[in-house]
């Protein structure tokens, strides 16, 4: 802000001085704004610091308000260096013997060594066929020293043979690589130098594991197929050595013999799926995955006591005043009032084993905080898993034991709903019938229910019984999952806490706009005081000056009527 100095021109007057006390006067209008703002953007951070702690409670329930967290099913080997395993909610506990006797292996080729990588050796089109290699039924079989087989045949698979076209581009050791891989035929080439005097020896691999997936190459001119033509049914037109047999994986389930042609498996055990790794013995456990809940119900009160601490800090009270930022503010009450009334609020239409949270060993105590009873807890996830899971998730449960509660989407709606199935499901033919009176759409074992309704994206699994009235499908939204759309509502763009900060960044914005004007009225007062004192103290010194004349012509009269 301009000033304007004119201390003391006539009168020695502190025009400084006194300007600068009346504008501190003017000014304190403006000390209330600055206040008022800084007020405000406290709250706006304490109510940054609600939202964050709002979203990390939030964030704990993801794994416990998808009713599928409580449907995993963990599948343990015993000895992981022999298998791995994984298993869907398919898969039905249990416990198995495991025994690998041999692994699948994938067939490798080498040609006969090459003096040079850029020698031309010829181009034409390669066909590749992939099949069997057995016995011709006339002398035995047998894979010589060099690589090549006697007495084999070989019987195509049921794939089409797959061709890579050698152009004069690629007519060199380098160049017929690169081609094949190239086509991506699901064979790999490389080059490999085995320091002889014609060292380079392109080798095959197949990416196909198990017996049925040996190959047999023809095509081509005279120098490519001396090179890579390769035919086990014919002794004398085997140009590649075979390096490693293609052969299949074998094990022992539980003393079953079983022969699969990879060593990932998954239609031994319904729903598990198993890869093997080396030859030997493990365990398999399959067990419901109890562990993950446990860890989430542990972590979801964890999370609810860091926001019980976050209310207490910014609505603190002690010493007869409040200290915290959103004492009695309505915001943080509202908040703090629907999370209370929606654990303390029994859900509807909630049919498993437990209906509130202390049943499961949660219990919240006389100071707020959420404590759990792990024993409790580990009880009630061995009895009822799945009704642990209605208690906290979007979850759905059948009274008919052959049917089961499959999915729901967003748009399904809580409640009880009559299932009646008129097609059983079989081969080829999808399952039919109603949920909740209203025609279902199926697929395969699956019924549906109908778009538009309250049972949309409801859906249920035929395992088998008659058809006729089924019983019903009860669907409800699990504690979980209702704190998790609640506080989705709070902290969203309409929601109380997003209202709140936006008021509060009006109310700063028009602060501002009120700071801008009332600058303007104080340099003009400012200006205003500066003239009226400096034509004040310009007057009193011309009034001294008269006054000083005065006295000194009285003086001179005086002296002159005493001479």
């Amino acid at each position: 802000m301009a000033t304007i100095t004119a201390q003391g021109v006539g009168s020695n007057l502190d025009v400084d001085g006194i300007v600068t006390k009346l504008m501190a006067i003017e000014r304190q209008p403006l000390t209330a704004i600055n206040k008022k703002e800084a007020s405000y953007q406290a709250k706006i951070s304490a109510y940054g610091n609600l939202k964050s702690s709002l979203s990390s409670f939030q964030s704990s329930l993801s794994g416990l308000a998808s009713f599928s967290s409580f449907q995993v099913v963990k599948a343990t080997p015993g000895d992981s260096n022999v298998l791995t395993a994984s298993a869907t909610t398919a898969a039905v506990a249990g416990s198995y013997t495991v025994e690998v006797q041999q692994l699948a292996v994938a067939q490798k080729l080498a040609t006969a060594g090459q003096a040079a990588l850029n020698t031309a050796i010829g181009t034409g089109t390669l066909t590749f066929e992939f099949g069997t290699v057995g016995d011709d039924g006339a002398t035995p079989r047998v894979l010589g020293a060099d690589g090549k087989y006697t007495g084999a045949s070989f019987m195509p698979g049921a794939d089409a043979p797959k061709t890579v076209t050698i152009d004069a581009g690629h007519n060199t050791l380098e160049g017929v690589r690169d081609a094949i891989n190239e086509a991506a035929i699901g064979v790999r080439a490389s080059i490999i130098n085995d320091g002889s005097g014609t060292p380079y020896r392109l080798v095959l691999s197949g990416e196909g594991t198990g017996s049925t997936n040996s190959m047999r190459i023809s095509g081509g001119d005279a120098g490519l197929q001396a090179l890579l033509g390769h035919n086990p049914d014919d002794d004398a037109g085997q140009g590649l050595s075979e390096t490693v047999t293609a052969q299949d994986a074998r094990l022992k389930v539980d003393g079953l013999q079983v022969v699969k042609n990879s060593n990932s498996i998954s239609d031994i055990i319904s729903g598990v799926t198993l890869n093997l790794a080396k030859v030997g013995s493990s365990t398999l456990s399959v067990a419901k995955d109890t562990s993950s809940v446990k860890s989430a119900v542990t972590g979801f009160a964890k999370a609810y006591n860091d926001l019980q601490a976050t209310f207490k800090e910014l609505s603190s009270y002690s010493a007869g005043q409040a200290s915290g930022v959103l004492f009695g503010d309505t915001a943080l009450l509202t908040v703090q009032r629907n999370l209370r009334t929606a654990l303390a609020t029994p859900i509807p239409h909630l049919t498993g084993a437990y209906k509130n949270l202390s049943q499961v060993g949660i219990t919240i105590g006389r100071d707020g905080n959420m404590s759990v009873d792990e024993g409790k807890l580990q009880k009630a996830i061995a009895d009822n898993f799945t009704d642990v899971g209605l208690l906290f998730a979007a979850g759905g449960k059948a009274s008919d034991p052959q049917i089961a509660f499959a999915g729901s989407s967003s748009k399904t709606k809580p409640g009880v709903y009559e299932v009646s199935v008129s097609t059983l499901p079989a081969s080829g033919t999808n399952a039919g019938g109603l949920i909740g009176g209203a025609v279902a759409s199926g697929a395969g074992a699956r019924l549906s229910g109908a778009s538009g309704t309250n049972m949309e994206g409801l859906s249920v699994q035929v395992n088998g019984g008659s058809t006729g009235a089924r019983g019903t499908v009860s669907f409800s939204h699990g504690y979980a999952f209702q704190l998790k759309e609640l506080i989705t509502g709070l902290v969203g763009e309409k929601g109380v806490v997003s209202s709140r900060t936006g008021g509060l960044q009006t109310s700063i914005a028009d602060l501002g706009k009120q700071r801008i004007s009332l600058d303007r009225k104080l340099e003009m007062t400012e200006k205003r005081y500066r003239a009226q004192f400096a034509a004040l103290d310009t007057l009193m010194g011309r009034m001294s000056q008269t006054s000083s004349f005065l006295t000194q012509q009285l003086a001179n009269l005086s002296n002159m009527s005493n001479s």
